[in-house]
């Protein structure tokens, strides 16, 4: 099959959406199909474009066998409300008359990725023109994203944008996402259930597995053997609340045994390094996202591994950190409001992570504690047996393919 893909994010970001979309394009590659993918320069979770890449101009190339178009946006160095809207907006002018153009080329199937939405139209339009089938892949819902993490006002606006996304993820032959809960609130949109699948984030269960070396890190990052260390290893923004790590590293500051590693890029990684200075914390150390092949290693060197995300996010993201967490079996710390994916998945698995109510410092503290003082020795084996039986990347990624294959003979 001829397949375009069409997402603002893209390899090689090596974290969130660009991520899995590369992987999944390489996946598909592999498997015989003809691969074109519509994109952007990288930029995230730095927001800012790689030096090699020019933003004001589009630009073609051949990586790994697939055929990458990168167009021009506009990317804020602090996105706020205006600017992020301006950013995706920019992406979806640019890169119109390149999905258009790609009429020519014939595609059997069009994949589109939201974020964002942006794109949404001109996605539907291509699948008709070319009389492909479309697909939608919702990695996050941006505009619950950014009322519930504070980034944008709920109000007659947002409600208006809302239906539009319901009117647009009716329009697709398939519509899916990374969890049930997300998939229910496409249904709610109207989204007829045998038009929804599962498409949940994957890991490689085989190259993120226990037992990796941290002691590298440790001695890189100046952190004694003997120490434990509390782990943020991923992007740095605004939805992820990560000030909760500077308060915990505040209340733990007469422990000299206790450490507060943040790894990774991201928005807010300025102000936090500018807060810890100014709260004197001796025991945080900042570091710059480690190459992919290092991460199992760096996973290694943690007790605990924080996956934050603010109060009010509810369903609109699930953490794609997560998945790497328990494939190596670590021991992880998670907030979650009740109700959503993440709190059910700690009830129906239990001991798979430990999950906590946002915002609640105390309970925090509490955790990390308690965690700490625990005498469990080795890998978390519930965690680890949780990737390999459901998000394995090898069981995901064939089936994602099925459906397509499938899809496909319902051609126009």
């Amino acid at each position: 099959m001829k397949i375009l893909v069409y997402g603002i994010n893209y390899q090689p970001e090596l974290i969130g959406v660009g991520k899995y979309t590369g992987e999944m394009t390489g996946f598909l590659v592999s498997r015989g199909h003809t691969v074109r993918v519509i994109t952007a320069p990288p930029y995230y979770p730095e927001w800012k474009v790689a030096a090699e890449y020019n933003c004001w101009w589009y630009r073609y190339s051949e990586e790994e066998r697939i055929s990458v178009w990168r167009c021009p946006l506009y990317v804020p160095s602090s996105p706020r409300r205006i600017t992020r809207l301006i950013h995706l907006a920019s992406f979806a002018i640019s890169s119109l008359p390149v999905a258009l153009a790609s009429v020519l080329w014939k595609p059997d199937i069009v994949i589109g990725i939201e974020p964002t939405l942006f794109t949404s139209p001109a996605t539907i339009l291509l699948a008709r023109l070319a009389k492909a089938r479309s697909v939608l892949h919702i990695q996050d819902y941006e505009i619950d994203a950014m009322i519930g993490f504070g980034i944008a006002q709920p109000g007659s606006l947002a409600r208006l944008v809302t239906r539009l996304e319901g009117r647009l993820m009716r329009s697709f032959d398939r519509v899916t996402s990374i969890s049930h809960s997300m998939l229910e609130k496409a249904r709610a949109g109207g989204v007829a259930g045998d038009k929804l699948g599962l498409f949940p984030n994957w890991v490689d269960t085989s190259a993120l597995s226990p037992g990796g070396d941290g002691s590298k890190y440790r001695r890189q990052f100046g952190i004694p053997s003997d120490a434990r260390v509390v782990l943020h290893a991923g992007n740095i923004g605004h939805k992820q609340g990560l000030e909760l790590i500077l308060d915990a590293a505040a209340h733990f500051a007469d422990q000299a045994n206790i450490y507060f590693l943040i790894v990774g890029e991201g928005a807010r990684k300025a102000a936090l390094q500018k807060r810890a200075a100014t709260m004197g914390l001796q025991n945080v150390i900042f570091a710059d996202l480690q190459p992919r092949d290092e991460l199992r290693n760096l996973l290694a060197c943690a007790d605990i591994h924080v996956v934050l995300q603010k109060s009010g996010g509810g369903d609109a993201v699930f953490p794609s950190r997560l998945t790497a967490i328990l494939s190596v079996g670590g021991r992880a710390l998670v907030t979650a409001n009740e109700g959503t994916e993440l709190y059910k998945l700690s009830r129906a698995r239990p001991g798979i992570f430990r999950c906590i109510e946002p915002g609640n410092n105390v309970a925090f503290y509490d955790a990390i504690f308690e965690m700490l003082q625990s005498s469990e020795e080795g890998h978390n084996v519930q965690a680890r047996q949780y990737a390999l039986d459901c998000i394995s990347s090898d069981a995901i990624l064939h089936n994602f393919e099925l459906e397509l294959r499938q899809l496909h003979k319902t051609r126009r």
